[in-house]
């Protein structure tokens, strides 16, 4: 299964982490609606596509370059069986809706060079390739009016690299980095600091 032109959105799959309970069809929408960055840093919907950079955003294999804040290129990827991709289009762009989350990434990681191929990166794959595996944790999720509820989320641990705040920027090396200084209030950014360091020239 392989689009060159157009991402494939995976959506994340939730189950309610209270035994006996189901999320309603509201729950699921304000679910699918949040950032990652109130989901552990695992997206709800993740466009996926060969040369797209991505962030790993959990610690799964760090001796293997899958480490928070780690950057790469995806490479290929692996959807379960029976998996079926609706075409659609979002602001005039085309692009997949898978009916199941991938079952497996592969990134090729910067700045990691392995010793040997690994025994489970299929042959048309490139070296130097880590596969990503789905991640699970449970979050509260507060909701409006004044309802909270606790939610399993099981998506694999990637984020575009298209941007990134300066909080995710910190522990990377980056080979190039454009920073905004001034705010939209034309005040100095005085974090700009801690991006400065990321990249080894100047």
């Amino acid at each position: 299964m392989e689009r060159k032109s157009s991402p494939i959105l995976c959506p994340a799959v939730f189950n309610a982490a209270t035994r006996g309970k189901t999320q309603t069809k509201s729950e699921l929408e304000q679910l699918l609606s949040l950032g990652d960055h109130k989901l552990d840093r695992l997206s709800p919907l993740l466009p996926v596509l060969p040369g797209l950079p991505v962030n790993i955003t959990q610690n799964t294999a760090p001796k293997l370059g899958r480490a928070n804040g780690s950057t790469g290129t995806i490479v290929g990827y692996q959807f379960p069986e029976g998996t079926i991709v609706k075409s659609m289009s979002f602001q005039e762009c085309p692009m997949g809706l898978a009916s199941k989350p991938a079952k497996i990434i592969y990134v090729s990681v910067d700045q990691t060079r392995l010793k040997h191929r690994l025994p489970v990166v299929p042959e048309n794959i490139p070296n130097n390739t880590v596969p990503i595996l789905p991640f699970s944790c449970t979050k509260k999720i507060t909701c409006l009016p004044n309802r909270e509820f606790r939610v399993k989320i099981t998506q694999i641990p990637l984020t575009p690299a298209i941007a990134a705040t300066t909080y995710m920027l910190q522990g990377t090396t980056c080979e190039a980095i454009v920073s905004c200084a001034v705010n939209e209030h034309g005040r100095q950014n005085t974090s700009l600091y801690v991006v400065a360091p990321r990249v080894t020239t100047f």
